[in-house]
């Protein structure tokens, strides 16, 4: 093999192999792609399937030279990892492409039926872009210690095996990109986490459902991850009929972190936007900036945020709120919930909260209530701190139709967009320090409240 090598497998055509197709760091400009015969045409990708079954980290392709493409190929393997495939007497099925160079791209390929992963991101600045994973065990895409990564334009589906964990997880990732992509986490746990000491994680314009998180692993890890955001993406709750104990319509956004901006989001169906949470090792999350964000849900027991009385530094401002249940909880339902304690120090919190709209149908009057533990109507909020004097509990009057199977025919129809009379309109806070642009990307001309700006 030399530089800037070709290889091209016929459209229409199956090409099996049983050991992994290695590029190796000696070579780099390697294109793998496919070609149509003009003899016998077809529109088909390609099909390399790798037929082994007794190595469940072998790879279809191993890429560690820089600059490699694989372009317009399908890619299988030979089924999921189920319990029953998990002992050393069973089947051990691949996964699918590790990316441990500098520069690769994986283009437009299909890949299924997969074990451990569909991508494995080791590498620096390398870009998977408008593939579609259909059928993989544990995750879409895992990502160890790489920086610069980009997942763009791709859609990811169907998790069916014993050993769900992620659509994807970066642990120790630096300078990620992660946008325009339709994720589902089906019998998953979660659907996408950013872990270890990751940092300038850019989470943009990304369908999701179940929770996305930016977490340390587990309780004894002391991992940072800060200096990221999470921007202009939509969360829906879906209800799969199977899959680990996990509440679908729990949490959207999970932050242990610190230094994260929160905005132009909208959600859809869950008990919390979002949720922060202190880390033994970790500490408290602070330096949090929650703008205009929009929260349509119908579940009982809800609130816009879960709020840990040691967070520091945290900004929610410019924000809807609309709980459609009209089952009256009021003891557990309000904007804002202190997880872990009765708060008794308001000192801080002033500056933390204010320009929001916020509704809750079976709460128990138009007073009702800005925060739960202790509890307290707005009213009474204002009254005690001195903030939140500019919000509002009214209803937003924003379109509140979805069709969780068809999300952005809803967003077309309106969903979450602010109506000519609602008090959002030109309500808001500065939006030179909070965001100039809406969910679309249309550029804000007045402070309205809410992830997409009204119309004018």
């Amino acid at each position: 093999m030399a530089d800037d090598t070709e290889f091209l497998f016929r459209k229409g055509d199956t090409f099996y192999t049983y050991d992994t197709i290695y590029v190796s760091d000696s070579y780099s400009d390697v294109y793998i792609s496919s070609y149509e015969d003009g003899s016998d045409p077809s529109d088909d990708k390609p099909i390399i399937y790798i037929d082994t079954t007794d190595n469940l980290y072998n790879n279809i392709f191993y890429l560690s030279g820089d600059n490699c493409t694989v372009n317009d190929l399908a890619l299988r393997s030979g089924g999921n990892y189920t319990e029953e495939d998990s002992s050393t007497e069973g089947y051990l099925y691949p996964s699918g492409i590790n990316l441990s160079g500098v520069n690769g791209l994986v283009l437009d390929c299909d890949l299924s039926y997969f074990g451990v992963e569909a991508f494995r991101l080791t590498g620096s600045y390398n870009t998977i872009q408008g593939c579609t994973v259909t059928n993989v065990s544990r995750y879409g895409v895992y990502g160890s210690g790489p920086t610069g990564s980009a997942l763009i334009g791709n859609y990811i589906t169907d998790f069916e095996s014993d050993h769900e964990e992620h659509v994807v997880r970066f642990q120790g990732s630096d300078y990620s990109y992660i946008a325009y992509n339709d994720f589902r986490a089906n019998e998953c746990k979660d659907n996408t986490q950013i872990r270890g000491d990751s940092t300038y994680a850019y989470v943009w314009n990304n369908q999701f459902d179940r929770v996305v998180g930016f977490n340390p692993q587990n309780s004894a890890s002391e991992e940072y991850i800060h200096h990221c955001a999470f921007d202009s993406n939509i969360s829906v709750a879906r209800d799969y009929s199977s899959g680990p104990s996990y509440d679908y319509e729990g949490i959207a956004l999970n932050l242990k972190a610190k230094n994260i901006v929160v905005r132009n989001n909208i959600s859809y169906g869950y008990g919390k936007f979002l949720a922060m949470w202190t880390h033994d090792l970790v500490g408290a999350p602070e330096d949090i900036y929650i703008y205009n964000n929009t929260d349509i849900t119908d579940q009982e027991l809800s609130a816009f945020v879960n709020l840990s009385v040691d967070c520091d530094n945290v900004h929610i401002k410019n924000n809807i709120y609309h709980n459609q249940n009209t089952t009256s909880n009021s003891y557990a339902d309000g904007f804002i919930y202190f997880v872990d304690a009765y708060y008794t120090d308001f000192s801080k919190l002033p500056v933390w909260t204010d320009y929001n709209i916020f509704l809750g149908e079976a709460w128990d009057d138009e007073d009702t209530q800005i925060v739960i533990r202790p509890e307290f109507t707005l009213a009474g909020w204002q009254t005690e701190t001195g903030g939140a004097i500019h919000s509002i509990f009214a209803d937003a009057l924003v379109g509140e139709t979805m069709d969780v199977d068809n999300v952005q025919d809803s967003l077309d129809n309106g969903f979450a967009s602010l109506s000519a009379s609602s008090a959002g309109v030109n309500a808001g806070y500065d939006r030179s320090r909070t965001t100039l642009f809406d969910f679309n990307g249309n550029k804000r001309t007045q402070n309205d409240i809410g992830a997409i700006k009204y119309e004018r």
